[in-house]
């Protein structure tokens, strides 16, 4: 997330700059890693250093989402939760055996959750903006409780949010010692941990011979509130810059951010990207061809620092 980092310190520095005194301390957190364990981040630091974080009211962080098509900005979502989220490596010398568990565990099914408010809320906000067959089942939660095969055909990014899902990795070639590798992730609804799937899925693996490698895992996620002041703030500096567009709460799955460790102290935490995404470019992140418009990014600090001007002398 460095083009998010690169915005947060311009920020800073410009109220350094402007001799700005905020009415309560800004901090800014630069750390790496939030999907690998978080030995030494932002984990580390509220085990070992909970004095740092006495007094915080709110985090702003990566995340969150917004989807401009030409130079018109459709919505801008806050990411306020995270679908539990796990990852784990499966190695064997033969990929028979790896693709014979990914086969078995291709759906992990139960349990159907309720989804919770502010997901109903999301995803109302995206049917206006998403074309069929999405928008009336986005629309329609309710029913896809009670029917199961129109749940399982919704994407992950929303099924997850009412029940467990799980993707399988292609096989990877043999590594110099003969290795095949083949990578799960599990997405689960907030408050239900990925951890039992991830040991059930091991110790399947272990009977026929296939080793587990890294694994990962958030464990159950929380929510922050929304709306609050604090998120009505960047509204109002977001309808500023992109006047007319939707605006709310934006569940993000498939990853880990930080957030969910403030989440579990009590501290609410904020997915938020400053830099309009043209769709096409949007569908090109985390791949080896991302790339973001100059005059985006540029727009993107400027919006930025507004909101940290803002939280600095209205809060």
């Amino acid at each position: 997330m460095k083009s998010i980092g690169i915005a947060q310190a311009l920020a800073l520095r410009d109220l350094a700059r402007y001799g700005i005194v905020p009415r309560s301390d800004i901090l800014f957190l630069g750390e790496a890693d939030e999907e690998t364990g978080q030995r030494w981040g932002a984990r580390w630091l509220l085990e070992h250093r909970p004095e740092w974080f006495a007094g915080v009211a709110n985090v702003l962080n990566e995340g969150g989402a917004n989807e401009m098509i030409l130079r018109d900005v459709r919505f801008w979502g806050v990411e306020t939760v995270l679908a539990g989220y796990a990852f784990a490596e499966f190695q064997a010398a033969s990929k028979e055996p790896l693709l014979a568990l990914a086969v078995r565990w291709k759906r992990l099914g139960t349990p159907i959750v309720d989804p919770l408010p502010v997901v109903v809320r999301s995803f109302g906000m995206l049917a206006n903006h998403l074309s069929p067959p999405l928008t009336d089942p986005l629309r329609h939660l309710e029913r896809l409780r009670d029917n199961r095969s129109e749940l399982e055909s919704l994407p992950d990014r929303y099924g997850a949010f009412l029940q467990p899902r799980i993707f399988w990795s292609p096989t990877s070639a043999p590594d110099a010692e003969g290795r095949i590798r083949i990578y799960t992730v599990i997405s689960t609804p907030p408050g239900i941990a990925p951890d039992p799937f991830l040991a059930s899925i091991g110790r399947d693996a272990a009977t026929v011979g296939v080793r587990t490698g890294e694994v990962f895992s958030t464990g159950a996620t929380r929510e922050s509130p929304f709306p609050t002041r604090f998120t009505d703030l960047l509204e109002r500096v977001t309808a500023a810059a992109y006047p007319g567009i939707s605006f709310g709460p934006l569940p993000t799955y498939g990853g880990a951010t930080t957030s969910i460790y403030f989440r579990d102290r009590g501290i609410p935490a904020y997915g938020y990207s400053p830099i309009a995404m043209n769709i096409t470019d949007s569908a090109r992140r985390h791949g080896n061809d991302e790339r973001i418009f100059l005059r985006d990014f540029l727009d993107g600090i400027r919006l930025y620092r507004e909101i940290v001007l803002e939280a600095a002398l209205n809060p």
